[in-house]
């Protein structure tokens, strides 16, 4: 096959995944970046570009508009759960799945050991991917066309859960955020138990980086990192972004 045939190939291809977003692309060239993992660019000669900075903007975007979203959706919903549903939709776990609803992985520019190794089905190639399709959207048709992309595949499922006490696992909410936003992990220090042995109070508190976090008192030391976790999380939540 030409190079000339591999091009009209990859352009027939996005055609057709660009109809499954629900876009018709000024600028195609926006679409196949975002589906462009670094390690395509460093097997690949000629090609000087892959969808890291699109993935840090369609962050920002989606943040943006599932906020907003939930908002105008729920003016019942105080602050805290509000937080824990954004944190829910814009979660790793969250947002692999969805991509693989859109069979993102089939469309994805890999390098030759990415493939080798899965990356088609790998969760955080395709949140990444995903986000990075978001910020394509949105730098072809402006806030609308991201707009439109989130009402049409995430707003069903929004509606439905957010009437409903969710099961949520914060620590893990939070282990994701932590290290996708500040490349860091949360570390749980029990500080000491209190009380008689049989009503034991247990204090917590979290590392991240030089930053500590708590102490957060329950009986158990699961419900106290649970109930750490959630505040720590929704304090993140409110800073600004400095995600690389």
């Amino acid at each position: 096959m030409t190079e000339s045939d591999r091009q009209l190939l990859r352009s027939q291809r996005l055609t057709r995944f660009s109809e499954t977003l629900g876009h018709t692309f000024a600028d195609m060239h926006l679409l196949d970046r975002a589906l462009c993992h670094r390690s395509y660019r460093y097997e690949t000669l000629g090609v000087n570009h892959d969808n890291e900075r699109m993935e840090f903007l369609g962050d920002a975007v989606l943040n943006f508009l599932i906020s907003e979203l939930l908002f105008q959706r729920f003016p019942k919903l105080d602050e805290g759960q509000l937080s824990k549903l954004k944190a829910y939709f814009t979660s790793s776990t969250y947002l692999a799945r969805q991509a693989r609803l859109l069979g993102v992985g089939d469309y994805l520019l890999l390098g030759r050991g990415e493939e080798a190794s899965g990356g088609r089905q790998k969760s955080s190639l395709l949140e990444n991917a995903l986000e990075a399709i978001i910020a394509a959207l949105y730098l072809d048709g402006g806030m609308a066309a991201a707009a439109d992309f989130i009402h049409t595949h995430m707003s069903r499922e929004i509606t439905l859960l957010g009437g409903k006490n969710i099961i949520f696992d914060y620590k893990t909410a939070l282990q994701e955020y932590t290290q996708k936003t500040m490349k860091v992990l949360p570390n749980y220090v029990v500080n000491k138990v209190e009380g008689p042995e049989h009503q034991p109070l247990y204090s917590v508190s979290i590392t991240l980086g030089n930053d500590t976090f708590g102490p957060e008192t329950a009986t158990t030391i699961k419900e106290a990192q649970k109930k750490l976790a959630r505040k720590v999380l929704t304090h993140l939540m409110k800073q600004p972004s400095d995600k690389s």
